[in-house]
Order: C-alpha cells, then structure tokens, then sequence
C-alpha cells in the first residue's frame, strides 16, 4: 500500500514536470487553455495524450492543446457547414424506412 502511495506521488510529480517543460516551450498558450490543461494533468493526464483519442499524421497522439484546438476547428466547421441544424433529408421530413 505504502509501495503504491509512493509510486501515485512520484506519478504525479512527473506530470507536473511534463506540464511546466510543455509550458515553457509553448509560449502561445490561452490562460483558459492553461486552466483546461491543469485540470487534465491534475486528473492524473499527460499533457502529451487527448481525451479524444486524435493522433497526427505520424500515428502519435496529439497533444492536449492541439487536440482541443483540433476539435474546436472540427466544431466550428460542422457549424458552418450546418448552420441551422437542418435534418440529413432533403425536405425536412424523416423517413422510416431502414437503411
């Protein structure tokens, strides 16, 4: 028990470390973006993964900021592409029949 206690505080103070290097090399960062970041690592989160399961284009996943940046962009372009929320079907009505 105590063996593991120890392993969680080491865990965790390398995560922290993880955060203030990242930090410190990324300069362009958000004070919300910051706060968002904390809170992950915080949760026991490497500042080098993503809740969302992105990868780059090499295979590796995304850092936290560019995956939330990435997600963001996604959103927005949804928005725009279906502004209003309209339907999938063309005249509005739902169609009961099976794909």
């Amino acid at each position: 028990m105590v063996e593991a206690a120890i392993n969680e505080k080491s865990r965790k103070a390398c995560l922290r470390g993880e955060l203030k290097e990242y930090m410190r090399a990324n300069k362009g960062i958000t004070k919300s973006e910051i706060n968002e970041l904390r809170e992950w690592v915080a949760s026991g989160n490497s500042v080098y993964d993503n809740p969302y399961f992105y990868s780059d284009e090499s295979g590796w996943p995304m850092d936290y900021i560019s995956a939330m940046r990435f997600d963001e962009e996604i959103c927005a372009h949804m928005e725009m592409e279906n502004p209003l929320g309209a339907s999938l079907s063309s005249d509005g009505d739902w169609d009961d029949e099976p794909f």
